[in-house]
């Protein structure tokens, strides 16, 4: 894995961690609180497809996690690469 810069996107005010992995991009968003990311968390829908009001059209199969105060979205579809996330942050809780 390795560290790819940083990325805003329209749907959050938070600017994400971007790395690169051959299985695809990992965006790791870092909230004031956990409240603050399951209200984000919430905002979420349509297998990842809406975020808010924003729809969405990814590069891949979108997967997002979440623990604590962070998010995570995974745009890929490698089993590995789920797996691992799936071990760190539990099930996806949304995502195609």
């Amino acid at each position: 894995m390795t560290a790819a810069g940083t990325i805003e996107q329209p749907f959050w005010t938070r600017q994400a961690r971007v790395f690169s992995t051959p299985a695809g991009d990992i965006q790791v968003y870092e909230f004031p609180s956990a409240a603050d990311a399951q209200t984000a968390a919430k905002q979420v829908g349509g297998g990842g497809g809406t975020i808010g009001t924003s729809s969405m059209a990814w590069m891949a199969p979108p997967h997002f996690f979440r623990s604590g105060n962070v998010i995570v979205i995974y745009l890929g579809s490698s089993a590995e690469t789920l797996q691992k996330l799936e071990a760190v942050f539990g099930k996806q809780f949304e995502g195609r």
